[in-house]
This record gives structure tokens, sequence and C-alpha cells, in this order.
């Protein structure tokens, strides 16, 4: 059963970006292309390892979209830990991403977080946060059963 999850949280992972980047081509005037890379070898495996959150998935290809020029390089995604993190929630409910790729990286955690809400009912929590918690400066994403996205209809 939980194969089926994760092969069904895969296939949603896809098509989402698919639909996202729909008409867009790359620089060399060729096909459909998505900028979303993976660091090394063991953070692709966590991508794919559980199923992803809907409002994860929800989350990653609003910020390819809006930031569609800069490169999206995620650096962590499920992973199991000996303590409490939505790196090691299923579905998985938190991603990293590199910070370096962008000029300011402050900047888009204030605009992420001005547009999706964590938690109406725990406002001091965040969906983006830029961080170092011993792996080097990187923007950390969180969703919950309650985010929203401020823009949704």
């Amino acid at each position: 059963m939980e194969i089926c999850i994760v092969i069904l949280g895969g296939i949603i992972f896809v098509l989402s970006l698919w639909v996202a980047f729909e008409g867009k081509k790359d620089n060399h005037g060729g096909g459909k292309m998505s900028e979303i890379a993976f660091t090394n070898i063991d953070v692709l495996k966590g991508m794919f390892r559980v199923a992803w959150h809907p409002k994860l998935i929800a989350l990653l290809v609003w910020i390819k979209i809006r930031y569609d020029k800069a490169s999206i390089i995620l650096t962590c995604a499920y992973e199991e830990r000996d303590y409490p993190s939505p790196h090691s929630t299923k579905p998985l409910r938190a991603f990293d991403m590199r910070s370096t790729t962008f000029k300011y990286p402050a900047n888009i955690v204030k605009d992420i977080n001005s547009e999706w809400v964590y938690d109406p009912g725990r406002p001091d929590k965040r969906v983006a946060i830029y961080h170092d918690v011993g792996r080097g400066l990187h923007l950390h994403l969180q969703v919950h059963d309650n985010t929203k996205w401020l823009m949704a209809k």
C-alpha cells in the first residue's frame, strides 16, 4: 500500500510540474523543461521515498512559477530522523532549497510568507524560513494541513 502511495505521489508531483510548465521552452529553443535540480542522489531518493503533502507540491510549483528565472535546487526532502521534523513526516511536509541561487534570499522568504500562511491558528509559524541548522544557510519550506495560499480562490 505504501509503495502505491509513493508512486502516486511521484506521478502527481510530475504531473503538477508538467501542468505548471506547459508551453515554456528551454533556453536553446527546444522542448519544455523544468529547472528543478537536486544536490545529490540522496536528495532525489528522498523526493520519491514517501508521498508529498498536496500543499507541499502546490508550494513547490508556486515557487517555480513565481521565480521562473531562478534555478531551484533542492538540498533536502524526506529524511528519517530521530527527532520530530517535517522532513520525516508521511506525507512529506518540508523540503530545503539552496539559498545562494537567489540574490536576496531573505526577501524570497518575506515574499513567500506574505503569500502563504502556515497555520492560521498559529501565526508565529512560517511556511518559509531562512536559517542554518548546521548544514549551511538555506531556505526551509514547510506546510501543515491548515496551510493557506492567500491568493487561492
